[in-house]
């Protein structure tokens, strides 16, 4: 059976549109708590090899991120929320890329 993954994104309405017209599933939500009921959603459904969230909603999805992060997949991607605050982002993609290479070299220090 051929099956392949999608790719979801879950943030603000306002800031997720437009991945969903490059034909990503978006999922809207406005607060972490709304957020973490999105997130349970999107991962029982499990056909997503990717999962964007925006950094503003992540605050509260650290417990769930952590426990997906033991996982092969789906992958968790941090993405900036365009709100001036995107050093967590920044910070996430970091630890990502110490984990998986050992060192953080490869990086531009923040």
């Amino acid at each position: 059976m051929d099956e392949s993954y999608k790719v979801a994104v879950l943030g603000p309405k306002n800031l997720i549109l437009g991945f969903q017209a490059m034909g990503l599933a978006a999922y809207s939500a406005a607060d972490e708590n709304e957020a973490k009921d999105k997130l349970r959603e999107i991962l029982k459904d499990q056909k997503y090899a990717i999962i964007f969230i925006t950094d503003n909603l992540v605050k509260g999805l650290d417990w769930e991120i952590e426990m997906v992060a033991k996982r092969s997949l789906p992958a968790i991607m941090i993405l900036p929320s365009f709100t001036g605050k995107s050093a967590l982002s920044l910070l996430k993609i970091k630890k990502a890329i110490e984990r998986a290479t050992g060192s953080s070299q490869m990086f531009i220090k923040i």
